[in-house]
């Protein structure tokens, strides 16, 4: 029994003393200090607490520390050196240009926080400082998610030829995900987006000069998630919207150059025995009680699956050459978006109404100025005081080919046009020199932010 006790006691005594020769030699697993992260790769880091779980959902994760800052740490405590003053005066001196407006409040709140080293973030900073060498190089774009659930994206092949479209030609197209390390920019389409899990883990050795892209052309009130579980990932936005830093509307259009023909100038009344129409198939929505109290005041045609709603039952296949012959008999086309969202403008403005020679009757949450929409070409809902003026107003037009004929006045002056590539704007922008940016997607395409802003009008309209 006493030899018992005594070999018990021996371990008490012996276990503690290799556990702590262990930590000094950097062999055993550390209690003595915490794993910290690096937030957006410049250079603002959150502590490995209790908070851990809830931090990585509301901020990105991107980088993380190299196992040097925990050898450097080991070293000072043993020439017996005050570690956190030593880190301080780092995080004191390194911290304060790095930080991006919306990360301050995590900053305060949920610190320590270090950069990973001096020598570190004097690279990080470099390459902001420093304007990129355009065409010495290759950029590799990585398309990290399919679009809408296909491979490759349409038209962007990993063979896609740079030299033959764009200006700036040194890029390269990837859907590998093995090669995200080296990638120059990650893509990433909304509507097929990996788990914030995901993101968090592909993100821990991104390269600070890496560029993410939000890609999205539907609205946020299409959007499957609330877009700000992904805030701080993404760099640049790519989405219909001008303050975009890739603008990718639906169309765009250019004045005619010398070498374009001008139209003939024509009646577009003639020939057009019919008034309005409305190819419609997401039902119950504002703008079909507004189509429903215009209908009281004019001949409105109702064809898609919501005609039923209006006792219509018209048939016009979508795309068929019989119902591109029924629509060119219309005078006005109801090109009424689903979603009342910032710069929303669809294919509703832009193809079924202009490829029949109709006028199209805009109503949306854009202000349809002509750096979205040609000047000119349409009739917007909200420029009216009440839909019975709108009613009047068309019924105006009906009367009157002159003042009729003016709507389509713009193609002496335009014509519609294709902007240039995504792919080019992209290459040109990764071989500029690049700025600290990270994006609050919560602010930028969050519902209340981007689809309310006309929102009272819209209510009073339709009382």
């Amino acid at each position: 029994m006493k030899l018992k006790c005594r070999l018990f006691l021996i371990g008490v005594l012996c276990i503690p003393s290799i556990y702590l020769f262990l930590q000094l030699k950097e062999w055993g697993p550390s209690i003595l200090y915490r794993t910290d992260y690096t937030l957006s790769g410049f250079g603002q880091s959150i502590s490995n607490s209790t908070e851990e779980t809830e931090i990585s959902h509301e901020y990105s994760v991107v980088s993380s520390t190299s196992t040097s800052r925990s050898r450097k740490i080991n070293k000072l405590r043993r020439k017996g050196k005050n570690t956190s003053s030593s880190f301080d005066e780092d995080n004191h001196k390194s911290t304060s240009k790095t930080q991006t407006p919306h990360f301050s409040k995590a900053s305060e709140t949920r610190r320590e926080t270090f950069p990973a080293s001096k020598k570190k973030h004097s690279e990080i900073k470099s390459n902001f400082d420093e304007p990129v060498k355009t065409m010495h190089s290759s950029k590799l774009f990585l398309l990290y998610t399919p679009i809408f659930g296909k491979l490759p994206w349409l038209g962007v092949e990993e063979n896609y030829n740079f030299k033959e479209a764009c200006p700036v030609t040194n890029c390269e197209i990837t859907y590998k995900k093995t090669l995200i390390p080296s990638a120059d920019v990650v893509l990433f389409h909304a509507f097929d987006m990996p788990s914030v899990k995901e993101m968090t883990r592909i993100s821990i050795r991104r390269p600070v000069t890496q560029r993410w892209v939000y890609f999205i052309q539907e609205s946020p009130l299409n959007t499957p998630y609330d877009p700000g579980i992904y805030n701080g990932f993404f760099n640049w936005t790519m989405t219909y919207r001008r303050d975009s830093d890739i603008f990718l509307p639906y169309r765009h259009y250019a004045p005619l150059s010398a070498t374009d023909k001008k139209p003939e100038r024509k009646n577009y009344a003639s020939g057009k025995d019919k008034l309005v129409a409305w190819m419609v198939g997401h039902c119950g929505i504002i703008r079909e009680k507004y189509a429903k109290i215009l209908s009281q005041y004019l001949n409105l045609d109702v064809y898609g699956t919501c005609s039923r709603n209006f006792h219509h039952f018209k048939e016009c296949p979508k795309g068929s050459t019989e119902c591109s012959a029924k629509l060119k008999r219309y005078k006005f086309y109801l090109s009424f978006e689903n979603s009342y969202c910032v710069d929303y403008i669809t294919e509703k403005y832009w193809y079924t109404p202009f490829h029949h020679d109709m006028v199209p009757v805009v109503f949306g949450g854009s202000d349809y100025g002509p750096e979205v929409a040609i000047p000119g070409s349409f009739i917007n809902v909200l420029d009216f005081p009440t839909i019975k003026h709108l009613a009047n107003y068309i019924l105006y037009l009906n009367k009157n080919d002159t003042a009729y004929n003016e709507y389509f006045n713009w193609k002496q002056q335009y014509k519609q046009v294709g902007k240039e590539a995504w792919t080019c704007r992209i290459c040109s922008m990764r071989n500029k020199k690049l700025e600290q940016k990270a994006c609050d997607l919560g602010k930028f395409w969050g519902i209340n932010e981007s689809c309310s802003h006309y929102k009272d009008k819209i209510n009073k309209l339709i009382v």
